[in-house]
Order: C-alpha cells, then structure tokens, then sequence
C-alpha cells in the first residue's frame, strides 16, 4: 500500500500553471443594484455629475465674490489661509481659492464612479450652499 503523503509531495501544485487574478473593479455599488437612489442615478449620469461640478464652482465664485465684499465692508476671513492671503495679496487668494476647487473639481470627475466620491461631492455641494446662506444672512443682519 502506498503512503498518501507521498503522493501529495510531488511538488508544488501552484508552480506552472496559468494563473489569473480577478483585479478588484467593485465602486461601492456593486453588491446591492440601488438603481433607486440618487447616488445611483448620480453615478449612472456623467452630465449631471459635470452640472454639479459647474454649480459647485459657481458657488465658490458666488463666495468669494461675497466674501471680498464682506471684507471691504470689514468682516474678517475665517479661513486662516485665505486670511493670510487676503491680508498679502487678494488677487492671490482669489486665484489660490479657484485653482483649489478646480483642482478638487477635476479629482471628483475622475473618480466619479466610487460612492464615497459621490457622497463628498453632494458634501461639498451643501457646504457651499450653507456658505452662500450665511453670507445672506450677514447681509440681513448688518441692514437691519
């Protein structure tokens, strides 16, 4: 009778073959089809994605416009970075706050597909909206 483990050390088994992995390609949508959702109808539709990205930017264009208004009428920036760049050179920081969201703009396009993204995106989206908010009601505020 032959011994089994001497048929099982014949070598190694892994060694040879053709071997293929499966590379990862999961977004975060892939276990569960939400096609409800509007995350999912996000991620499906590459231009209302881009139109987000557009109304984002605006927004930020919208703030800075107010927030340079506030500052000539003597508010201080709550940024300290932009702060800092305001005190120095306003046309700095105005450049520094759009290349800093284009920048952010064009990351989010290009992981447009993964929900995390999707999620910071409508983030970034409300923050700006809050934003452009509270400078109305500063505005309110200092009429009244």
């Amino acid at each position: 009778m032959t011994n089994m483990a001497d048929k099982r050390t014949r070598g190694d088994r892994r060694s040879g073959r053709f071997r293929y992995v499966f590379l990862e390609k999961r977004t975060g949508f892939d276990r569960r089809r939400d096609n409800g959702t509007f995350l999912a109808s996000l991620r499906d539709n590459d231009r209302s994605v881009a139109l987000m990205l557009v109304g984002v930017n605006l927004l930020n264009v919208l703030d800075l416009t107010l927030t340079a208004h506030a500052l000539r009428a003597g508010a201080e920036e709550a940024n300290p970075v932009l702060a800092a760049l305001f005190a120095s050179d306003p046309v700095a920081a105005a450049v520094f706050k759009i290349c800093v969201i284009l920048a952010a703009s064009a990351l989010f396009w290009a992981f447009r597909k993964y929900k995390p993204v999707l999620q910071l995106l409508i983030a970034a989206a409300a923050t700006f909206a809050g934003v452009i908010v509270y400078h109305g009601m500063l505005r309110l505020a200092v009429v009244a």
